[in-house]
């Protein structure tokens, strides 16, 4: 217990003393008038990339808008892509920096030499933080990414995946309002949904404000359908916020019924190993597969029935959206911004009690019902892309880049 409480002190120290420090050299630095700057169609980048979904989902929109060159600063390079220029530390530099120390550096460095139009951060810890501290000091506009949903900020971020943030253990008014703060300051934020835009406008931010998608990558339209041999499907980290464990209870049930249900959950994280245990315990080795983290997700989803997701917090799932794209109808708990698209009887089902109970009823109607959920899976397909393809992804960057280029005085 003493030496939860004394990390506990330690993580709530250093993110006061970081957040505060932040904090104030953005106040003092942008009293300064800004200078006007010819536009140069160029962007900063500062992220962390879970998996190569991940980049795609996010860089890609990027590559195919109007930017002409975007600096990527990240931990390692994933693959060539048109226009991206990776800037990422050094196996030495990686081995005896910490990540948020090296990540300021090589941003900074490339914001001196190249004067991008725009500087972004996903994630507040360190990323957004970073890119607002950065942007204050070359005199760009700053851009803070909220992929995920208010517990992001909430408390500081204690409930989030972030490791020093968690490490708090419990909320910290103090470091909370040092964070809202914070997003006050940055120029542009982009949420995912309504709900995440009505939460940053509730913490006093009046700036500009874009719901911005990840994409779903490029849809390759199916030839003929494949056969959906798969009932349930999971894709994400296997991790406590996701509450996988949920699932493989759901499914427990569902078996009853339908004997030989097939689920997959397609992912890594903390929790694996307890699943497999879970799986083996409830006898569910012939209906559940765990295989990891894979390359061909998609190869997955065509096989696909429904899309199960029981997050106790979501931004606005994109593993969800590129389920949908493919026809996977979502079975999904009301959090976030899901229900932005998610539409009961139309384009899927949301549960809004966390009861197994509804997620096995709206499952087992799925998975009889063929008409049915032919209906709501062609409606997923045309929603999804809508919302997220690249294409739309891509215009709604152009949107908003030259909105605070022109607010900033880029010329």
């Amino acid at each position: 217990m003493l030496i939860k409480y004394i990390k506990g002190r330690i993580c709530f120290l250093l993110l006061f003393f970081v957040y505060g420090t932040a904090l104030g050299v953005t106040k003092v630095l942008q009293r300064k008038k800004q200078t006007p700057w010819e536009k140069k169609n160029t962007v900063l980048i500062i992220t962390t990339f879970h998996n190569v979904n991940w980049f795609v989902s996010h860089v890609l929109p990027f590559s195919r808008s109007n930017v002409e060159k975007i600096f990527l600063v990240c931990d390692q390079e994933i693959f060539s892509m048109n226009k991206v220029h990776y800037v990422c530390p050094s196996p030495l530099v990686r081995k005896y920096i910490p990540r948020p120390i090296s990540k300021f550096v090589l941003a900074f460095r490339v914001a001196l030499l190249e004067r991008p139009d725009v500087i972004i951060g996903y994630h507040m810890f360190p990323n957004a933080m970073i890119a607002q501290v950065v942007g204050a000091v070359i005199g760009r506009p700053s851009c803070f990414q909220l992929t995920s949903g208010a517990l992001q900020l909430v408390g500081g971020g204690w409930q989030s995946e972030n490791p020093i943030a968690a490490g708090m253990q419990r909320p910290s008014r103090i470091v909370e309002r040092i964070v809202y703060a914070l997003v006050r300051c940055f120029d542009l934020v982009v949420v995912r949904g309504t709900k995440a835009k009505k939460f940053i406008r509730s913490i006093g931010y009046t700036g500009e404000l874009a719901i911005v998608t990840g994409s779903i990558g490029e849809i390759t339209p199916q030839k003929e359908k494949e056969h959906r041999a798969i009932d349930i499907i999971f894709v994400g980290r296997l991790a406590e916020v996701k509450r996988p464990e949920m699932i493989v209870e759901i499914i427990s049930i569902v078996k009853k019924q339908h004997p030989e249900i097939q689920g997959v959950f397609l992912g890594d994280g903390p929790l694996r190993e307890k699943l497999q245990t879970m799986v083996r315990d409830k006898g569910l080795v012939e209906n559940v597969l765990l295989p990891g983290a894979v390359n061909d997700v998609a190869s997955y989803l065509r096989r696909a029935k429904v899309f199960v997701l029981t997050s106790e917090d979501e931004g606005m799932s994109i593993a969800m959206l590129e389920a949908m794209a493919s026809g996977v109808v979502p079975v999904v708990s009301d959090v976030g911004d899901l229900g932005d698209i998610v539409r009961n009887g139309e384009t899927g089902y949301l549960v809004t009690n966390d009861r197994v109970d509804d997620f096995v009823h709206h499952i087992s109607r799925l998975l009889e019902d063929r008409v049915l959920h032919e209906k709501l899976s062609e409606n997923t397909m045309q929603a999804s892309l809508a919302k997220s393809s690249v294409q739309a992804v891509s215009r709604a960057w152009n949107r908003y880049f030259a909105v605070i280029c022109k607010n900033h005085g880029c010329v």
